[in-house]
Formats: structure tokens, sequence, C-alpha cells
């Protein structure tokens, strides 16, 4: 299976080099080359910008990998192209990154950084970091991991738990469900953002359906939606939100992380739809020893006094529909092993005996059932 998905990455990443046309090649060499002392100021006149010939297939976008070479050592980088992005988007992705490198520096040192955003070609120019996506790293023991997933939780936990302040706020940092409550503090309506979740889970379902797999509109038949929508409310604490906070835009060296991907973040939202996303990709691996104890590591450090009846009911929830809608891309696929994942893995969500995100506290290195 992970030799088939990398032959399918592989073509993938073909057709995105096909797109990417000499002249536009050119154009960025010389806005890299016209920008370098500004990018990285202790560059030597004798370094040299190289642009890798493969572009890869990324989220939102397309990633082609750069290097500065020289001493005292090479830099590397990355350029994203969003060809089909809105510009206005891109600009308040800018803005919001600047805004939050500022305001929090020390939780900054954990993020890949943005370097420019070139308005007319749809670039962005992320800093280059080292590790392996921790998701690629199931496949075989890393005796770190444990350590750097232990340090990725306590992260989370910070910055899940600060609030923005102050007039230089960017107006477009908070989602629609968030607002301010009468003693200063960022709230979420979850009612209303789980309300939205569930009209996309049940969009996914019928797109599922259509593709052969009939069942999934029956994911909903094990939860009263209603009552759950009642039981957050709308006086949940706010936090930064990544957005899509799934093992691959983790990368881990030694025992350290990096997340990268950030640049469509932060926002300010309901944090607890990080930990479901992380939650949900985890338990949709087939490498389940390895994503089980990814999560009871994660989850341990995340939850010190454990996570209590109300949050595991909302990451299984948010995780459930996460699903559905991952699988609901993937279906969009002809390719018979799509559809027979998606069948596969619907089948194990029909039918768990636990929620998602469970951890079974009976065990020393709980697993996740």
């Amino acid at each position: 299976m992970e030799l088939l998905q990398s032959t399918l990455q592989l073509a993938r990443d073909f057709r995105a080099t096909a797109m990417l046309e000499s002249a536009r090649r050119k154009r960025w060499m010389h806005l890299l080359e016209a920008r370098r002392h500004t990018y990285w100021p202790q560059a030597q006149a004798t370094s040299t910008i190289a642009l890798d010939r493969r572009v890869r297939i990324g989220a939102g976008g397309m990633m082609l990998r750069g290097e500065l070479i020289g001493e005292p050592q090479s830099i590397s980088f990355w350029i994203k192209w969003c060809p089909d992005a809105d510009p206005v988007a891109l600009e308040q992705t800018n803005s919001h990154m600047r805004w939050w490198l500022a305001q929090h520096p020390r939780l900054a040192q954990s993020v890949s950084q943005l370097l420019d955003y070139w308005s007319g070609e749809k670039v962005l120019l992320i800093q280059g970091v080292q590790g392996e996506p921790l998701g690629r790293s199931l496949h075989r023991d890393v005796p770190s991991r444990d350590t750097a997933v232990q340090a990725l939780a306590r992260w989370h936990r910070t910055y899940a738990q600060i609030e923005s302040a102050g007039s230089d706020q960017p107006s477009t940092l908070c989602g629609d469900e968030v607002y301010r409550s009468k003693d200063g503090h960022s709230c979420v309506h979850a009612d209303r953002l789980i309300e939205r979740r569930i009209e996309l889970a049940t969009e996914s379902a019928d797109r599922l359906a259509m593709a052969g797999c009939t069942k999934a509109r029956q994911w909903a038949d094990r939860y009263d939606l209603s009552g759950l929508v009642s039981l957050f409310g709308s006086g949940v604490s706010a936090g930064f939100v990544h957005g899509d906070f799934k093992p691959d835009n983790i990368l881990i060296d030694a025992e350290s992380f990096v997340v990268i991907d950030w640049w469509t973040a932060p926002r300010i939202s309901w944090p607890l739809t990080d930990i479901a996303v992380f939650a949900a990709n985890l338990w949709m691996d087939s490498r389940r020893e390895a994503a089980d104890v990814v999560w009871n590591t994660f989850a341990r450090e995340r939850f010190p006094e454990g996570i209590d009846a109300r949050d595991q009911r909302g990451i299984d929830l948010l995780g459930t529909m996460t699903c559905l809608q991952y699988l609901a891309m993937r279906a969009k696929s002809a390719r018979p092993v799509d559809r027979a994942y998606g069948r596969r893995v619907l089948e194990r969500l029909l039918t768990r005996r636990q929620p998602i995100g469970y951890v079974d506290t009976s065990c020393k290195r709980p697993r996740v059932i």
C-alpha cells in the first residue's frame, strides 16, 4: 500500500512539474536574487540559489524546494505556489502570520516561518526546516518519537489557551463563531460550529453514497446530534487553531518538532477541533499499533488530568466528521484503491466499539480501541 501511494504521489508531482513553465521559474529566481539579503542577511556574495526540478503537490497548492548554497552552511526554503487561491485570502494569511510572530515569538520558534508573500505570483516563501513528517515515521521504530510528541502536546496546550488582545489584532483573525464576552474573554459559539460541521458531514456522506458507499448515510445513527449541539452551547473558551493539525503537518527531528502548514493560520476558534483532526487522522492510519501509541502519548500529555466526558464526546463527533470529509475527498477519484480504502475505513467507522480519541487508562501505555 505504501509503495502504491508513493507511486501515485510521484505521478501527481510529475503533472504539477509540467505545469510550472520555465518563464515562471525565471521570474522566481529573479525575485530571490533581488531580495536574497533581505531574506538571508548572513548570506555571502559567493552563495548561489538553486531550485529543484520537481514540484510537489501539497495542501492548497504546489511546493517547490529551493536552497541557498554557500558558507557557513546551506539554507533550505520552500516556494508554495497557490494558483487557484483567492488573493485576498493569501493577503490575510500574510498579515495574520506577521501579527502572530510579533505577538507570540516563543511559540513561533516551533513553526516554520513565512519569509515573504509575492502577491503577483500567488506565492508564499517559507523557511525550510529539518525533520520527517510524524505520519510517515509510523512504519518504523523511532525511539525519540514519544518525547517529540509530548513536547508537541505541551505546545498545543499552551497556544490553544492564548487569547488575542490589543487593537492591532487583524479583524479577520476570528472566525464567525467567535465573540467577546462581557468580561473581555474570547469565546466560541461551539453549537453553531458543530451545526455547520454536521451539514458538511451530511454532504460528505451523500457524496460517499453516490460513489457506492451507501452505508455512509448511517454515520449519525450513533449520535444524539441535537443533544450534542446543546451540550457545548456558546460559552466555550476560544484559542488559536491550526485548522489542519494532522500528523503529516508535524515534522519531528530527534526529540524536537516543527509545525508546518501554519501559513493559513492562526485563527481564533475552538481548539478542540485541532485535537479531533489529529485523533481522526491517527485513527484512520493503517499502522494501527504505532498510531495508537502516538495518540495516547499526545492525549496523556495534552490532558494531564484526563479527557473529560464532554471533550471526549466532542473529539469523537468532530473526528468522525473529519473522517467523512477525508473519505469523500478520496471518493472523487475513480481509482479502485481509493474506493476500496473508503469502504474499508467506513465499515470500521460505523462498527467501532469505542469513540475516536478513546484512551484506555488501565494500560501502562494505553491504546486506542
